[in-house]
């Protein structure tokens, strides 16, 4: 399920495009960004995503991305700085992003770091979700 607004994209994003996979909305999980850990290496995954706005809408100020559940803290965030998928590890990752420039109708891409130690069980974990907060107006 897609949000009329703004939407989050993983898979091939590209910086200005308009590609990628729609992230579902509302957890409803038909297409949920997923990574599988080894937790007996404690492994480590960097996810390229974008976000962008649907045609005929804009941000205005702020945007702000959150990761939010259970199991956040084995997850981080960070601003893309044209990072290709073997220097990500080399981003500053938080629990959140402050996105300041003008989203519109084309990719800005962000980064997700997921992460797995040797002291964990095999599960299979729905509790981390992404919100964000934008004011949205008509382009």
């Amino acid at each position: 399920m897609a949000n009329q607004y703004i939407n989050v994209y993983t898979g091939s994003v590209s910086v200005g495009a308009k590609d990628g996979t729609i992230v579902s909305t509302n957890g409803d999980q038909t297409s949920p960004i997923a990574v599988i850990l080894d937790a007996t290496q404690s492994e480590t995954k960097y996810i390229k995503c974008a976000i962008r706005t649907e045609a005929g809408y804009k941000t205005v100020g702020n945007t702000v991305i959150t990761l939010n559940g259970t199991n956040a803290a084995k997850w981080g965030i960070a601003i893309d700085k044209n990072y290709t998928d073997s220097s990500a590890s080399g981003a500053t990752y938080g629990n959140s992003i402050t996105i300041s420039t003008e989203l519109a109708n084309t990719n800005t891409i962000f980064w997700l770091k997921a992460m797995s130690s040797s002291d964990e069980k095999p599960a299979h974990d729905q509790s981390v979700m992404l919100n964000t907060t934008a004011v949205i107006i008509a382009a």
